[in-house]
């Protein structure tokens, strides 16, 4: 089979729950303006349980590189980052570059955990509620891939959101959710669970370990 060469590396970037591609506007466009293919990638996240969705991912990767010799890098956010760590400790998965994920609940989110006591709370955000659901220690797995850099967040969305929380928290996520994974480098920054992905700082910092491999 031919083998596609690019002259430009590819960032794919993988959105949050009940949001698209286009909630991360921004990282696509700082992204293409500093010489990068973009691709943004869209989910059924409200629709899909998590296993569906890393199955969905795989389907899309490997029919868009699967003869694609350069590795592939990822920016995530959120859910995003939740979907893309099950699918790289896949043995299928495609050469992966450098990823950075976003404000990822890899160990759950408190606010998950009070509103799956609320049906229209479910309803809308779907069978991935069950699974997000706070876990009580680190994983101690080994990294699915080595180079992982985590951006967590520290500020808080909203004032009730301090209600679910007794630890550093971007009003979604705690930092320690953000841990559970083996990652070659975690920053905190006091942003909260929004704003985190359209800020220059972020994404300048994203950016910079995707090229260099180090966030700082």
């Amino acid at each position: 089979m031919e083998t596609i060469m690019t002259q430009k590396p590819t960032i794919v970037c993988i959105h949050g729950i009940a949001r698209t591609q286009l909630s991360m506007w921004r990282i696509m466009l700082e992204s293409w303006q500093n010489n990068y293919n973009v691709i943004g990638w869209k989910y059924p996240s409200t629709r899909a349980s998590s296993a569906e969705n890393v199955e969905l991912l795989a389907t899309f990767l490997q029919k868009r590189f699967g003869n694609t010799a350069e590795p592939i890098h990822f920016i995530t956010h959120s859910l995003g980052g939740f979907i893309l760590a099950q699918y790289l400790a896949r043995p299928d998965a495609i050469p992966v570059g450098r990823v950075v994920m976003i404000a990822p609940p890899l160990g759950g989110s408190a606010v998950i955990d009070e509103g799956i006591k609320w049906k229209v709370f479910t309803d809308f955000y779907g069978p991935v509620t069950e699974e997000l659901l706070t876990a009580e220690t680190a994983s101690s797995d080994p990294a699915p891939h080595p180079h992982i850099a985590v951006i967590a967040g520290s500020k808080s969305q909203w004032p009730f959101s301090q209600l679910f929380f007794d630890e550093p928290n971007d009003g979604k996520v705690s930092v320690r959710s953000t841990k559970h994974i083996p990652a070659k480098e975690h920053l905190v920054l006091d942003y909260n669970h929004t704003e985190i992905i359209y800020r220059k700082e972020v994404i300048d910092r994203a950016l910079h370990f995707i090229k260099y491999g180090t966030l700082v």
